[in-house]
């Protein structure tokens, strides 16, 4: 008789040896002193090899001998092993039991088994599990699978697309949950490495199952009378991975998963699912399953794009993103701001997971979009390249695939397969795709059996190692010759001013000022461009080292002036990030550049509705031009103050007609003039006004500014001009009504004229829906009065622009009262009344 250990006889004498040893587990080490116990105890010898073969820990291809199981059936109490056998009999019948026990116990057991992988995954997953979600989409295509009479379902997906995760959620959800789906099926959720005594005993997975569940040969089949009606066996073996699995040993599972299939193929109650990566399953496909196998046995859901690449863990939705980190340290309001180019770099798992490792919850370093996308794969890259003994051979791969970009010269689609010449180049190209550094798009329809395109999985991924290359041809010197060469390549233009930046990062993290500089003095590039690497500099620096080198490019540099002179700080009206401004304010060697950042600063502070920011910029204000009694000067300081007093006491000063008054005057008596500061101020007013409703003001001053304003300015005029006109006719439809035939015509051509608007210029295009709804709201036509509302709301409200809000809600409250829609006017009451309280400080001053 074969004396496996898998029998019930030798794991009962096994389990009264540990306890006899006073040992409930046993390791390796420990088989050398249970030698010595049990020649204590009988005078006898065992071996230690032989207890680690007895104990599952050395190999064995040998029956174990009569001395060996008389001698531990003396140490366990018993004469020999013939007295030990007949002594148990009846606990060995127990153990066995009637079929009905046996699924019963198989239960128990898979239970035990999925358990333990459910909690190493749990232990191992980068996100706190409470914190990831269910995958529905991996959960459906399991659910289709078990519908069908095919045998095993393959979960195919790069490293780190949350293979292990997801799966464990589908098997709380249908097995093992508290409100389980399908509570009659048995369910074994085994890791691979968990079966590895397959390849170490040479033992088919089928005498694996046998030695482990009860599921050795005639077993399964006794398991049929007391199956439960309708109930399945599942086996879920995960975490194939060629990098610590050996190829050898993953041949051998590969061969007795098919052998175990085929084996019970009457059996279309027992399911096998795999979870792997692309090149695994390539290879598992390939290799060990002939086209009539693959035909009838295995499940593939065809519906889906790249089913043998990115199978059933597809990446993160921007709603499954938003409500991982909601769930998570971060809160509800961190997605609020990302861009569609950050989350689709989150989507991939690994990615969120490395974002979740390199900021803190109560991280108070600044951040940009660029800044965080190049840290996730600076630290997902460096990863690999510090572990990967592949890492030359794939940079070598990754530089052919960037030569066109890099080197300007066309692309040649032969060229894409040099690398797949040999084992070495193979391994490294297929570890790519796993890695889900690369990505072959396969053609939609065909029989080519080369992929339709090789390219990187994100583009993000792709200016960063192109950044390296580029490096890396210029000796890994970030200099002036270096920028000029990125800025004038024709090839390198689109994705030049990612790879500057990234540049931009190094160096300001290794706090290396001449490389800065160097940059900076790049002559292709425009004082509109420096600015904006600038602002990126700025938004990074957050320390002492950080700091003085940002006070040192400013200094030594001249495109500052553009962005008061031309026009520029426009684009910075109703930003959420003021650290540029306040910068400027406190670095800018001209009075009047500080005068411009401080109204620039309050105007966003008044369009955020934040009136301890506000009363903090008209103090700064006060302060610093107490000196100056220019006109100029002293209607900022009036309009601050008058603006103020409102948000405090919804009192509006007397004075105010007179100020603006004198305002306009001096504009059109000083025409030529194309000064910053007034064109901050023509802004200020317009926005004040509009929230004050003083709209009969606001259309006098409006009038004068179309009369007054002068184009030497040029994206600045734009700008203005648009405002001026769309303020205008907003306050001339408040001030006269339908009943100003000049208002009717002059809007309903204004309505016209929407597509003109620069898709940026988010302010215009917010008052544009506002004026079109107050528009219709006087035509008595509510319900696109509401929708053109609601429009402008959530335009505002996407940029954080409440008092924008603000005018939206008035609007809609009156609509709903027009409509006689109590509650929905009762429900913009209530948000408006939202909006100001959160703008509340401390002293309870709103706006």
């Amino acid at each position: 008789m074969r004396t496996f250990f898998e029998d019930d006889s030798i794991k009962l004498l096994m389990g009264k040896v540990l306890t006899e040893f006073g040992k409930a587990t046993i390791t390796p080490a420990d088989c050398k002193s249970l030698s010595e116990a049990v020649l204590a105890s009988t005078k006898k010898t065992i071996s230690e090899t032989t207890l680690k073969r007895l104990f599952g820990f050395a190999r064995r291809s040998f029956e174990f001998s009569i001395y060996t199981l008389d001698t531990l059936s003396e140490y366990v109490g018993y004469s020999n092993w013939e007295n030990f056998s007949k002594e148990n009999a009846k606990e060995f019948s127990k153990a066995g039991g009637d079929d009905v026990n046996k699924w019963q116990a198989l239960r128990k057991t898979c239970a035990k088994y999925s358990g333990y992988t459910l909690q190493t995954i749990k232990n191992s997953s980068g996100i706190p599990f409470p914190e990831t979600i269910h995958r529905e989409e991996l959960t459906q295509f399991i659910r289709k699978f078990l519908q069908t009479n095919q045998s095993i379902a393959p979960i195919i997906a790069p490293t780190g697309f949350g293979k292990s995760v997801g799966m464990a959620h589908t098997v709380l959800k249908l097995w093992h949950g508290a409100e389980a789906v399908y509570p009659q099926d048995i369910c074994c959720f085994i890791n691979v490495h968990q079966v590895q005594t397959i390849a170490l005993y040479k033992h088919s997975l089928t005498e694996w199952l046998g030695k482990y569940l009860h599921l050795l040969y005639d077993e399964i089949a006794s398991l049929v009378a007391s199956r439960e009606a309708d109930a399945r066996l599942v086996i879920i073996i995960e975490g194939f991975d060629e990098k610590t699995f050996s190829a050898d040993k993953l041949k051998l599972v590969y061969n007795n998963i098919i052998e175990f299939i085929n084996y019970n193929s009457q059996y279309h109650w027992i399911k096998i699912i795999l979870t792997m990566r692309p090149s695994s399953w390539a290879k598992l496909a390939h290799t060990y399953l002939n086209p009539v196998f693959f035909h009838n046995r295995v499940f593939i859901d065809n519906s889906y794009p790249n089913e043998n690449t990115i199978h059933h863990t597809l990446p993160f939705t921007p709603a499954e993103i938003k409500k991982i980190i909601a769930l998570g340290r971060f809160g509800n309001t961190m997605p609020v701001s990302f861009s569609s180019d950050l989350l689709e770099l989150l989507s991939y798992p690994r990615f969120l997971e490395i974002l979740f490792s390199i900021i803190a919850p109560d991280a108070t370093s600044n951040q940009t979009e660029e800044a965080l996308m190049y840290r996730i794969i600076h630290t997902d890259v460096s990863y690999h390249s510090q572990f990967d003994t592949h890492s030359a051979v794939k940079t070598r791969i990754l530089d052919k695939i960037l030569g066109p970009v890099v080197e300007g010269a066309p692309p040649d689609a032969n060229n894409e397969w040099f690398f797949v010449k040999d084992t070495l180049t193979t391994t490294a190209y297929n570890q790519l795709i796993d890695d889900y550094m690369l990505v072959e798009e396969k053609a939609s329809w065909g029989s080519s059996p080369y992929p339709k395109h090789i390219r990187f999985s994100n583009k993000y991924i792709e200016y960063y190692f192109a950044s390296l290359l580029l490096l890396k041809k210029n000796d890994n010197i970030i200099n002036t010759t270096l920028v000029d060469h990125i800025r004038s390549s024709t090839s390198l233009q689109p994705i030049s001013r990612y790879i500057i930046k990234w540049y931009l990062l190094r160096t300001l993290y290794a706090n290396n000022t001449r490389a800065i500089q160097e940059i900076f003095h790049s002559g292709h590039l425009s004082p509109a461009g420096k600015l904006h690497y600038f602002d990126f500099l700025v938004n990074l620096s957050d320390n002492s080292n950080q700091k003085k080198i940002i006070e040192t490019l400013l200094l030594g540099s001249d495109f500052i002036a553009h962005f008061f002179e031309q026009g520029l700080l426009y684009r910075h009206i109703g930003a959420k990030n003021n650290k540029l401004l306040t910068t400027l304010f406190e670095l800018a060697p001209e009075t009047r550049w500080k005068y411009c950042s401080l109204v620039l600063l309050y105007l966003n502070a008044m369009l955020h509705l934040q009136t301890y920011h506000a009363e903090a910029y008209l103090r700064e204000y006060r302060k610093i031009s107490k000196a100056d009694d220019g006109l100029q000067m002293q209607f900022a300081r009036d309009i601050m103050a008058i603006l103020l007093d409102y948000a405090r006491y919804d009192i509006c000063s007397e004075q105010l007609p007179e100020i603006l008054k004198r305002f306009t005057d001096d504009v059109l008596e000083n025409r030529a003039s194309s000064d910053c500061v007034i064109h901050l101020n023509m802004i200020l007013a317009i926005y004040g006004l509009l929230y004050m409703e003083s709209f009969k003001e606001l259309h006098r001053f409006a009038i004068a500014l179309q009369v007054g304003l002068t184009p030497e300015q040029k994206e600045a005029y734009g700008f203005i001009k648009t405002l001026s006109d769309y303020a205008g006719k907003y306050a001339e439809l408040m001030h006269k009504g339908l009943e100003s035939i000049h208002a009717r015509k002059g809007t309903e051509e204004l309505l016209l004229k929407e597509q003109q608007i620069p898709e940026a210029d988010i302010l215009n295009k917010t008052l544009f829906y506002l004026l079109s709804a107050r528009y219709y709201e006087k035509k008595k036509d509510l319900n696109k009065c509401i929708a053109l509302a609601k429009a402008a709301n959530t335009l505002a409200a996407a940029h954080q622009l409440h008092l924008l809000s603000l005018l939206s809600f008035r609007i809609l409250k009156h609509a709903y009262t027009l409509a006689d829609q109590a509650d929905m006017a009762a429900e913009a009451e209530g948000d408006m009344k939202q909006l100001l309280q959160e703008g509340r400080d401390g002293a309870g001053n709103r706006w």
